[in-house]
């Protein structure tokens, strides 16, 4: 019966067994490492998107006052507009009575 504990080839089958050992435990500790680095990504990105969401609902409870704010200066810009058109009406008025007086003093 073959002896199945030993590799083949004597001394260059144990260092082909060594080299493999060793290649095989390198790799199954960068894809351990690649796991980890992949879940900490995966952490900070539920962290980001947990971030996110906490600025779209602020930013979502935040709307109705921005609108309100908005909605106010409208009305606001109106009124200055309306006041404007009444300040200028008025300037006109005196215009035309300072006319008319001046021609009544003439006569």
């Amino acid at each position: 019966m073959a002896d199945h504990t030993q590799p083949p080839g004597g001394t260059m089958g144990k260092i082909a067994t060594f080299l493999f050992d060793r290649a095989t435990g390198k790799a199954t500790t960068s894809v351990h490492e690649t796991a980890e680095s992949v879940n900490h990504a995966a952490a900070s990105a539920d962290k980001l998107a947990h971030a996110l969401h906490e600025v779209s609902v602020a930013t979502h409870g935040a709307m109705p006052a921005v609108n309100n704010g908005l909605s106010t200066l409208q009305h606001a810009n109106a009124a200055l507009h309306q006041a404007t058109n009444t300040v200028n009406k008025t300037a006109h008025s005196f215009d035309h009575a300072l006319q008319t007086l001046q021609k009544l003093q003439k006569h």
